[in-house]
């Protein structure tokens, strides 16, 4: 065995790569021009041919993936969490590809190879064993250990080389993944000079149906369901949850989507409300104590209101007109209440406006500061064409609106029951705008020293709030748009570990180094080789699988004898012995005619 090459030369296609000196080989046809006919030039044994390229491949793939691990790792250190991304679709969305996640599937990768390219060695290093020739139990330590973590971790004094290396690429797949995520982290700094960074907005270019209408007259009388969730919604001031992609901190930018652009308009007036000005009014009859109810004339001063506006007789409402009045005390004069009436008439017209939105992780706001100090900035108007007769986009707003915000209050001087003012109210926002500037309960029903504050900017800031709901809930792909963001607070940025990465890169190299050295001699393999059980039988000679032509790889073996029919059942051997003839009984693949 060990004078292979002088005893049968590189041109002799009939190689038994193991003899086994129990077992004869089988016959061969010797008839020339049968065996030329039989035997192709890939039976041919050819050593130098069998270029181990699957292993090459294996080990350049893992040492590109490290390549690629070493460069995000790199380039990731310092940048901010969430700028890299795979830019949205009409029919995708926005993908944030975290650094973890990208070294992750790497390390996978990279385990996977070295686990590949040690098999392929591993089978290289088997067959050049059995062509320089050995003992069989030699051969079989060389298998297991190279198969068998086990068997390799308990092979003890007797490990062997591939044995080793099987240890060492176990530990590698088991280390490699835990020390490339250590390579990278976020840590969290302050915001100082911010960069504007894309971030990805979705709100809607247009106004939905709000409501529904009556069939006689384009009145609305109730709200859309799905308009009516936003309501719901809106009043209980439940969180947003943000449709935005690309800010994973807390961010502020302006955002266009479909809502409503107020106009308005300031009047000033005064009043004055006490008895001088009700006597002027209404003088009083001699004996006279008794008034009827008309003669205390009611001076409104406060009130919000609501109504649609058709203009040019179009059947469609195009606006909403909000009113307010509010009041506040002047100084008093011969016992009358003077004040002065501010009344606001804003028109609010469909259009795209900028949203200024605040993002804090998935929570999507309206900055209200940024609200505060100015009104909303109008791209373009939206004209309404509500053609289908049952449904309006601005009616259910209006009968929200109206439901809500609502409210009117009135004083009056009478002296039917005695001399005092008279104030009623109706609607609880009156409530939250009166102010009489006492730090004690009054005893008495009004002063003339109370403030009823201008709620036009509260109310204003909460329609925007209610409008940004509708444009977010009816926004679709087709809405999506990448816009200017600012970071603010805490941002969240990589940091590398390179002590990590270097351990980690350290340890593929040494698998590499590990794994080359079992390819060594593999040009002294003349054809294709595997450790499939069906060729290494034949190559043991195994009667089953004898067949008319050379030895061959797996493959030209089944096309020989893959028909062949065997099973593995108990055949029976008779052994001579001093006291006779004994029969033995064991289990062999055999074919079911012997």
């Amino acid at each position: 065995m060990a004078n292979y090459v002088e005893k049968y030369g590189k041109g002799e296609p009939d190689v038994n790569i193991i003899e086994v000196n129990s077992i004869e080989s089988p016959p061969i046809n010797t008839d020339s021009n049968d065996r030329a006919e039989a035997i192709s030039e890939e039976d041919q044994w050819a050593p130098g041919r069998s270029i181990p390229w699957v292993a090459t491949v294996e080990i350049a793939i893992a040492v590109l993936c490290t390549i690629a691990a070493i460069l995000v790792v790199t380039l990731s250190n310092g940048k901010r969490q969430g700028s890299w991304y795979i830019p949205p679709t009409k029919h995708t969305i926005r993908v944030t590809i975290e650094p973890k996640l990208l070294l992750s599937v790497l390390s996978s990768v990279v385990s996977l190879m070295l686990a590949l390219a040690l098999r392929e060695g591993l089978t290289v290093s088997w067959w050049r064993r059995a062509l320089i020739g050995g003992k069989i139990r030699d051969l079989e330590r060389h298998w297991s250990t190279g198969n068998s973590v086990l068997q390799a971790a308990l092979s003890g004094r007797r490990i062997t080389y591939v044995a080793f290396g099987l240890l060492l690429v176990t530990a590698t797949g088991i280390a490699e993944s835990t020390l490339l995520q250590r390579s990278t982290s976020t840590k969290a700094h302050v915001v100082r000079a911010p960069t504007p960074f894309t971030m990805t907005s979705q709100l809607a270019s247009k106004l939905p149906y709000t409501g529904w209408e009556s069939t006689n007259g384009n009145v609305p009388v109730s709200l859309d369901p799905s308009f009516a969730t936003v309501v719901r919604a809106w009043t209980s001031n439940a969180q947003i949850n943000s449709s935005f992609m690309g800010c994973d901190d807390t961010c502020t930018s302006l955002v266009s989507g479909a809502g409503l652009a107020a106009d308005c308009r300031t009047s000033v007036s005064k009043i004055t409300i006490g008895q001088n000005a009700f006597n002027e009014t209404w003088p009083l009859a001699a004996g006279s104590y008794l008034y009827p109810e008309q003669w205390s004339r009611k001076h409104t001063v406060f009130e919000t209101s609501f109504d649609l506006i058709t203009p040019n007789n179009s059947i469609f409402f195009q606006d909403i007109q909000m009113t307010t009045l509010s009041s506040s005390a002047v100084t008093a004069g011969d016992g009358d209440c003077p004040r002065t009436i501010t009344s606001k008439v804003c028109k609010l017209r469909p259009a795209i406006v900028k949203y200024p939105v605040s993002i804090s992780n998935t929570t999507l706001s309206l900055d209200k500061a940024a609200l505060n100090r100015g009104s909303l900035q109008v791209e373009r108007y939206l004209t309404m064409n509500d053609s289908d007769p049952l449904y309006t986009s601005l009616g259910g707003i209006y009968l929200a609106l109206s439901a809500v915000y609502t409210s009117q209050a009135s004083l009056a001087w009478n002296n039917q029951f005695g001399d005092g003012y008279m104030f009623s109210s109706k609607g609880s926002l009156v409530d939250s705008y009166y102010y009489t500037g006492a730090s004690t309960p009054l005893t008495t029903e009004y002063t003339c020293n109370a403030t009823l504050a201008d709620p036009t900017a509260d109310l204003l800031s909460s329609i925007n709030d209610l409008m940004f709901r509708v444009a977010i809930t009816n926004s679709s792909a087709s809405d999506r748009a990448d816009i200017q963001a600012i970071p603010t607070g805490m941002l969240n940025y990589y940091q590398s570990s390179f002590l990590f990465l270097g351990i980690a890169v350290a340890l593929v190299w040494l698998n590499i180094l590990v794994i080359l050295p079992l390819f060594w001699g593999w040009w002294s393999i003349g054809r294709k080789i595997s450790l499939n059980p069906i060729e290494v039988a034949e190559a043991f000679n195994a009667p089953t699988l004898r067949k008319d032509a050379g030895h061959k790889d797996v493959g030209g073996l089944i096309d020989q004898v893959g028909d062949r029919a065997v099973v593995f059942r108990p055949t029976e051997h008779e052994v001579g012995t001093a006291d006779g003839v004994r029969t033995f009984r064991s289990m062999k693949i055999v074919s079911p005619e012997d």
